[in-house]
C-alpha cells in the first residue's frame, strides 16, 4: 500500500465575481498512490458552493476551499466580488 504523502488544490480562478464559477484541479503525490480519492469543501457554504469539479460564488466575501485524502490536506483562499 502507498499512502498519500502530499495533494494540493489548485483553483483556475480564485477571484470570481457573484455567480460565475470555476473549476480546479487535485494534485496527489506520489503518483503511484494506491487510494487517490479526496473530498473538497467550502469553509464558508454561504459564499462558496462546491459540487463535483465546480465551485460557484455566491454572494460577496473571502472564503476558503480545503481538499482532503488520506489525512492529508490543503486550504487555498478565495476572493469573491460584487457584480459590476
Amino acid at each position: 500500500k502507498v499512502e498519500v504523502e502530499s495533494i494540493e488544490l489548485k483553483l483556475n480562478k480564485n477571484k470570481l465575481k457573484v455567480g460565475e464559477t470555476t473549476t480546479f484541479e487535485i494534485n496527489i503525490l506520489p503518483n503511484n498512490a494506491t487510494d487517490k480519492s479526496y473530498n473538497v469543501v467550502s469553509l464558508n457554504e454561504d459564499v462558496l458552493s462546491v459540487n463535483n469539479n465546480e465551485i460557484t460564488a455566491l454572494k460577496v466575501g473571502k472564503c476558503q476551499i480545503k481538499v482532503v485524502s488520506n489525512n492529508k490536506e490543503d486550504i487555498q483562499d478565495a476572493d469573491f466580488e460584487e457584480v459590476k
